[in-house]
């Protein structure tokens, strides 16, 4: 299993388990995750995520597919933002 920081921002932070602090928590997932199974297991809508970011690195669609964390990782992520 790994640990890693879980960070929502703006209406997707909702999503967050209980005992969050802040916008983040830490979980434990397991080596074979991949971000859309993040999304999954917290029912967090993948049409509601657009900035998805991996250690300050951002992650294509395409990508979000394939088992890519490692122990110790920041996933961070973004409702499309409303702008006027």
């Amino acid at each position: 299993n790994l640990k890693i920081k879980f960070k929502l921002f703006a209406s997707l932070s909702k999503h967050l388990p209980e005992g969050s602090v802040g916008n983040s928590t830490f979980i434990e997932i397991l080596a074979d995750t991949s971000i859309h199974d993040v999304l999954v297991r917290y029912e967090i809508p993948k049409d509601t995520v657009h900035l998805v970011l991996l250690n300050g690195i951002y992650i294509e669609p395409e990508d979000r597919e394939t088992p890519i964390f490692s122990e110790g990782d920041v996933l961070a992520l973004w409702p499309p933002v409303a702008g006027g």
